[in-house]
């Protein structure tokens, strides 16, 4: 792999530079708090919490932080291994922050029958964000025990009254919103399919990242045995985000071309029940039957192979970039920047496969952080704070951690980091439709 000039152009003229590949001049300062606490908040965003907890590693509640990412990334064995580790014993009713996701753990393996009423129990008395991240944990939980309505009422929750807008929380939304559509009603099933289009369209999202979330409702639908719930979502979203190429490959796999009925002859009705009314809700849904044919802003222009759109500056638009986005506008517009991670950060980053550096935005000198998987391209970007100052690196420690609240704490805030239960009240907001 070449090396990058230290003005952070390619050895080959190209332009394109690997922004993973530190040069010879490289890291002189520190990344300060606040780059860190912007850093986590992003990762919060896109709810990557295997990040965050890496991100966090040279915190105290370090341990917390990675067997909470466990716990939410369906590794609760892992989560209860991290904490023994760490010298955190078990409470019952927990006592603090680290018993409660420790509750989780025991909930989502099924271990103890009792493990998942005792924490839908331990969250009565939480407010704010320590009730957000309660119903978190929740849902997680949830989900992974296949009680798939509680963990649907969790992922509403999450929503409505916690403000949540992280991809894969809407993604469990939209499976949420077409499962619970009404059987025989063709104007319920139709409203629940625009309801979740809505959700979609109205993310932040570019084109090909809206797909690739469709495609995952459609997946988590099918593996709850609900095909049509699938193809309505399908059917709905391309028809509200219309680009005919860029849905073409989701829309074969997940739309019948020929209704069910028609599929199964006599066996329809009794195999179908009320999904007749979901195949007359999908006649009205179908890509390319008329209807209002909304413009879609791409706040980036990052879609799959248009270098051009990636040399355009627009970090002062978007936080938080991924997939195909991530990987060309790091390609083709940041340049390595002269920042270091600390070896606490670098050494979690290591242990959990990832790599991370701070690289730069040219034009406006925005520090942001490439995050990629060993040996394959930028998966993330997260944006950091306005350019500013940065301290400079220390000779062998690294700089102190920012003070954060005791062990104690019951939640995070939006940076990852744990804080004490917030005053009663939701930071929310909602969405349409009574779905949600």
């Amino acid at each position: 792999m070449l090396a990058p000039h230290s003005d952070g152009s390619a050895p080959d003229g190209s332009g394109v530079t690997d922004v993973l590949t530190t040069g010879p001049d490289a890291a002189t300062a520190m990344a300060g708090a606040a780059q860190l606490d912007a850093w986590s908040a992003g990762a919060v965003t896109a709810g990557d919490h295997e990040l965050v907890a890496v991100l966090r590693a040279a915190d105290p509640d370090a341990a917390v932080l990675r067997a909470r990412a466990d716990v939410l990334s369906g590794r609760p064995g892992a989560a209860r291994a991290a904490l023994r580790g760490a010298g955190h014993a078990v409470a019952v009713p927990p006592a603090d922050w680290a018993g409660l996701v420790d509750l989780a753990a025991v909930a989502a393996l099924g271990t103890d029958a009792s493990a998942l009423p005792r924490l839908l129990a331990a969250g009565s008395s939480l407010h704010g964000q320590a009730a957000r991240e309660w119903v978190w944990l929740v849902g997680a939980a949830a989900e992974q025990r296949a009680e798939h309505e509680l963990a649907d009422q969790a992922w509403r929750a999450l929503v409505r009254e916690h403000g949540v807008r992280s991809t894969p929380v809407l993604v469990r939304l939209l499976v949420a919103v077409l499962s619970a559509r009404p059987a025989g009603d063709v104007a319920g099933v139709a409203e629940a399919a625009r309801v979740a289009a809505e959700v979609v369209a109205e993310t932040d999202l570019t084109v090909a990242e809206r797909v690739r979330m469709v495609a995952e409702g459609a997946a988590r639908l099918s593996a709850r045995d609900d095909a049509p719930g699938a193809a309505l979502l399908v059917a709905a979203t391309a028809r509200r985000v219309p680009d005919r190429a860029a849905w073409a490959a989701v829309v074969a796999r997940w739309v019948p071309a020929t209704p069910w009925t028609l599929v199964l002859g006599p066996l329809a009705g009794p195999l179908l029940g009320h999904r007749d009314a979901d195949e007359r809700a999908l006649g009205r849904l179908r890509p390319g039957t008329r209807g209002p044919r909304l413009p879609v802003a791409d706040p980036v222009g990052l879609l799959a192979g248009d270098d051009d759109a990636a040399l355009v500056c627009t970090c002062w638009e978007r936080s938080v970039l991924d997939g195909v986005s991530a990987q060309a506008y790091a390609a083709r517009h940041l340049r390595p920047a002269r920042v270091v991670l600390g070896p606490a950060v670098e050494g979690a980053a290591a242990l959990a496969g990832l790599v991370v550096r701070a690289v730069r935005c040219p034009v406006t000198a925005r520090v942001w952080l490439a995050v990629a998987r060993d040996g394959e391209p930028v998966r993330l970007l997260l944006d950091g704070p306005p350019s500013e100052p940065l301290p400079a690196a220390p000779s062998s420690a690294p700089a102190a951690p920012a003070a954060v609240p005791t062990p104690h704490a019951a939640s995070d805030d939006a940076t990852g980091r744990p804080t004490r239960p917030a005053p009663a009240g939701t930071d929310g907001g909602t969405l349409p439709g009574g779905y949600l």
